[in-house]
């Protein structure tokens, strides 16, 4: 599925070398992923289908702290999940994350940075819903997260992190989240 973003920033406050910035974010994603995937006669269960055949709202608030080189960054996420294909629902879940990122190499600008980040996330999600949905879902966990961006031009944004598991209470009899890699780009206008 592809995800649509905006964000606002409404707040904030500048000093020298300093900023303190509060920012609202919400957006849709839109079942552009195919959700009736087979194999043979069976359709795949829903965790395996490229798309889950719904539009899902999300949105939350972050707060960034920037004193030099380093940021400090807080997140609160929520993701409401509506019922897609099959009349089957994916668990809404919650977000509360804080990270600490170091700007290691920053030239005079608009000339290129470059900042490592680690951090700590937190997640709530609820069980899945209707359709065919497994009752083994639903989960409590924390995760580290570190990784690194890179910024070409102050509007482009490369990304590379990596999340690994610190602590799960994962409802029913399901496996635990293993270790997540994200990779990202973006552009800002």
């Amino acid at each position: 599925d592809a995800a649509l973003l905006g964000k606002y920033r409404f707040f904030s406050e500048y000093w020298s070398q300093s900023a303190f910035h509060v920012a609202a974010f919400g957006g849709l994603e839109l079942p552009t992923g195919s959700s009736k995937e087979r194999y043979g006669d069976v359709f795949l269960p829903f965790s395996m289908q490229p798309g889950s055949g719904s539009v899902d709202a999300f949105g939350g608030v972050v707060l960034t702290l920037s004193i030099a080189r380093f940021r400090f960054d807080a997140l609160a996420l929520y993701k409401a999940n509506n019922e897609g294909s099959r009349d089957f629902s994916e668990g809404d879940f919650f977000v509360l994350g804080t990270s600490f990122a170091y700007r290691f190499y920053h030239a005079k600008y608009p000339g290129p940075s470059a900042s490592a980040k680690v951090g700590l996330s937190w997640r709530q999600e609820d069980p899945d819903k209707g359709g065919d949905a497994d009752e083994n879902t639903g989960l409590s966990e924390l995760r580290l997260l570190a990784g690194l961006t890179y910024h070409p031009y102050p509007e482009i944004d490369l990304v590379a992190s990596v999340e690994v598991p610190v602590y799960g209470d994962y409802d029913g009899e399901q496996l635990g989240l293993d270790v997540r890699t994200f990779f990202g780009f973006g552009i800002r206008f």
